[in-house]
């Protein structure tokens, strides 16, 4: 850790750059939030389906899904069935699965019959290797199959994503991805940016036409906090549990705050009254 990375306070307040960073997002006419699942919500565990969400983090998600003008979205690897069984989440946060490809429950049923095809090779191979391997685990999805070696004997992870690399990820047309522990095998490029982007549009449509609010340009910024993987004291570290999050600020750094200029307050009554949280006036958060 170094020196310059903000500290925990022991009263429980916010470190000063994340206070601003979050006074600066209080004030953004519409707002979207978007964060993981696994890793971020929910900690990693050996078998995917037993990833239950932290209830201080589900309480957080909710909570920002009932402020206005905000919209919250978890974008995650997993199949969208299983997101939204796992999470729990009410239907105002926006679930999206397969690494930003699935929006909607009817999405295998548009893809193409080679692609379905494919899928149902890809799986066939994989699940021999599975059961060559005791302990690998597939977890399939509408246009990808995930292979899990968390928890698997050293020596027998690294014979199966041997076999893994020689067979199907070198199949043409198929996208590899790495994690830890685990590599996924796609019919489809995926892009969770893609998917933040996506949603953006959807969240402030009337923005979407505008080149100043291209994806990469100065008014598209990513407010990091915490994970439930990163230590205390971190930079990413704030009171209590966070969130990475994906900001959108509609207006420049150097407009006018909306409630300065007469604007009703959108999210200062539930940053001011958050734990530790900044209370800066006239809209706070």
């Amino acid at each position: 850790m170094s020196e310059a990375e903000p500290q925990p306070r022991p009263d429980g307040t916010l470190d000063p750059e994340l206070r601003a960073a979050l006074g600066r997002i209080a004030r953004v006419p519409q707002l979207l939030v978007a964060c993981d699942y696994d890793g971020t919500l929910a900690p990693l565990v050996d078998d995917p389906t037993r990833a239950e969400p932290l209830p201080e983090a589900v309480a957080a998600v909710r909570a920002l899904a009932t402020l206005p003008q905000t919209t919250v979205a978890v974008v995650s690897g997993r199949a969208l069935r299983d997101l939204a069984t796992l999470s729990r989440l009410p239907s105002e946060v926006h679930l999206v699965g397969s690494h930003g490809s699935e929006f909607d429950l009817g999405f295998i049923q548009r893809l193409a019959p080679d692609l379905i095809e494919l899928r149902g090779r890809l799986l066939a191979e994989l699940a021999e290797i599975s059961r060559d391997h005791p302990g690998v685990r597939l977890e399939a999805k509408p246009a990808s199959v995930a292979v899990h070696v968390r928890g698997v004997d050293p020596a027998v992870s690294e014979r199966a994503m041997d076999a893994v690399r020689h067979g199907p990820a070198s199949w043409p047309d198929i996208y590899v991805t790495h994690g830890k522990d685990v590599v996924e095998l796609s019919l489809i490029a995926t892009d969770k940016g893609a998917a933040v982007g996506a949603l953006r549009v959807q969240a402030s449509p009337r923005h979407a036409a505008s080149s100043t609010c291209s994806p990469s340009c100065a008014h598209l910024r990513v407010l990091q906090v915490a994970t439930s993987s990163q230590p205390r004291g971190s930079s990413r570290w704030a009171h209590g549990r966070a969130h990475e999050a994906s900001v959108r600020c509609a207006t420049p750094p150097s407009a006018p705050c909306p409630a300065a200029a007469g604007s009703p307050p959108s999210r200062s009554t539930a940053a001011q009254h958050a734990p530790g949280g900044c209370r800066s006036k006239p809209d706070g958060g």
